[in-house]
């Protein structure tokens, strides 16, 4: 082979082995994409027994799982524990620069008016800016499509939250606690997306509920009880506990793939280096 045509091979060789290295997540110190995951934590992850999990979840601490669950990918920083009877495609521990919620979005300020329902009661709210809402035992919500910025939620128990995203989003910026009692559903309607974003504060969801949302905790913890229905995708940068015989449907997100960038990227290098060649072809 002609010393040009050797270099040349050997530059684009080189060129296509760096954008499969580059294009893949592992190259970048993370088995998945924070958009292919289901559950993340900053912190440790707790699941109790039974759960059914159908998407990969991954924390950068601890995971531990009890007997007779079901899942589908788990990957850990630190050490993965599992039960009795559990099954899980695939188990990676003590994995390093895993792939993270990114920096605190921005929200707007709490306002100044407290909503509360009384026992039996149905409230229907506008988007908009209010200090705390607050709702006794057995109420009904209305939520529609805009943005509601408050300091914190408080739904008791036996209660209906209805979700209408049909003319778009419905996000809750929560700029405190999120705490919703048992028996408590929220019910989605239209093909727009359910959002709870909560800032310094927890997240709690009590036992016989169901929920599907996209939950995003800054500072904070997600804690459920027994028997939950989740759908979505529920990340927290602390710690997440996840009750016993709770199941969890993934859904996945739309958010930018850092995958993507670095196949631009890697891909912008092999034109470089190919270019380089032709050059040299030229001589």
């Amino acid at each position: 082979m002609p010393r040009k045509q050797l270099i040349e091979k050997t530059i684009l060789t080189a060129a296509a082995i760096a954008l499969l290295a580059l294009s893949s997540p592992q190259a970048l110190g993370s088995p998945v994409d924070i958009s292919e995951v289901a559950l993340y934590s900053g912190g440790s992850i707790d699941l109790g027994n039974g759960v059914s999990i159908d998407g990969p979840i991954m924390a950068e601490g601890d995971i531990s799982v009890g007997n007779n669950s079901q899942l589908n990918d788990v990957y850990g920083g630190s050490s993965v524990d599992l039960g009795q009877n559990t099954t899980s495609a695939t188990v990676m521990e003590y994995l390093s620069n895993l792939a993270t919620m990114g920096n605190t979005p921005q929200h707007e300020n709490i306002g100044n008016q407290d909503i509360s329902g009384d026992e039996n009661s149905t409230t229907t709210l506008d988007s908009g800016r209010y200090k705390s809402l607050s709702f006794a035992k057995n109420v009904t919500l209305n939520l529609s499509a805009g943005t509601y910025t408050v300091e914190k939620l408080d739904i008791d128990e036996d209660s209906v939250v209805n979700i209408d995203t049909s003319a778009g989003d419905v996000v809750l910026d929560i700029v405190g606690s999120f705490s919703s009692k048992r028996n408590v559903s929220f019910q989605k309607t239209g093909d727009g997306n359910f959002e709870i974003n909560i800032f310094d504060g927890d997240f709690l969801l009590e036992r016989d509920s169901e929920l599907d949302a996209v939950v995003r905790v800054y500072g904070g913890t997600i804690t459920t009880g027994r028997e939950v229905q989740l759908a979505g995708s529920i990340w927290a940068t602390g710690d997440v506990n996840i009750g016993a015989l709770s199941s969890f449907t993934f859904r996945a997100t739309e958010v930018p793939e850092p995958g993507m960038l670095v196949l631009v990227g890697s891909g912008g290098f092999f034109f470089l280096l190919k270019k380089h060649a032709q050059k040299r072809n030229r001589v």
